[in-house]
């Protein structure tokens, strides 16, 4: 996976017409062990070891210059024409069954370290999605699997600490995700139509950010909060 990680750095035009021998474009919660991918061990693999490399793998090539190619990402249903698929709708497919794993992930895995790369590659997802050419549903289910997550806290004070900071960042970055979802607009008109009252603990996205907006002791927290 090193290999990999140093071919997406030293010719990033070259390497990304290769994403979709390493990334899979369907199925990717399904253990196909044949048409193995980062994907495949990222999800599956009993080893941490091997887990946690393919996520830093994932996230160098999100983060590394190739990325700029997801722009022309286009989701179809049906992308094929014969045996061929264009690469738009290629990188379409990729980055929603990437979508797919990461929330899965970020939803299930226990393990701090882990954890925090599963936030970069989401907060990656974010950056570098085209969402408007995405399923309308995508970029409100990153938002809800994120607030779902943020209230269910942490299983210690350390890994509450160390994730919470950037989980409330890949938060406020997806509800900020220009140009603006429709999805998104109802999903906030349908919280603030139903008002907010605090002795009932209404769940939302809006009663969580001011939940922490509300938490002097956390500013770095407040401040993504209140950007929103």
């Amino acid at each position: 996976m090193l290999g990999v990680k140093d071919l997406c750095q030293a010719d990033s035009k070259s390497f990304s017409m290769q994403w979709s021998l390493l990334l899979p474009t369907s199925d990717v919660l399904q253990p196909r062990m044949r048409d193995a991918t980062l994907m495949t061990c990222l999800l599956f693999d009993p080893c941490l070891k091997a887990r946690m490399a393919s996520a830093s793998t994932l996230a160098a090539m999100l983060d590394g210059p190739s990325s700029i190619f997801l722009q022309a990402a286009e989701y179809k249903e049906s992308s094929k024409v014969g045996s061929f698929t264009a690469l738009s709708s290629s990188l379409g497919q990729i980055l929603l069954e990437i979508h797919k794993g990461i929330l899965y992930l970020i939803q299930n895995e226990a393990h701090g370290k882990l954890l925090a790369l599963l936030f970069k590659i989401i907060r990656l997802l974010i950056l570098h999605t085209p969402y408007s050419r995405m399923p309308p549903n995508l970029l409100p289910t990153v938002i809800t699997s994120l607030r779902t997550r943020i209230e269910e806290g942490f299983r210690s004070k350390s890994d509450r600490n160390n994730l919470l900071d950037p989980a409330v960042g890949c938060l406020t970055l997806a509800l900020s995700s220009s140009p603006s979802s429709a999805q998104v607009k109802k999903l906030l008109h349908d919280e603030v139509s139903s008002g907010y009252l605090e002795k009932e603990k209404k769940s939302g996205v809006l009663s969580l950010l001011f939940e922490y907006a509300s938490q002097g002791s956390c500013p770095s927290i407040c401040l993504e909060a209140l950007q929103t």
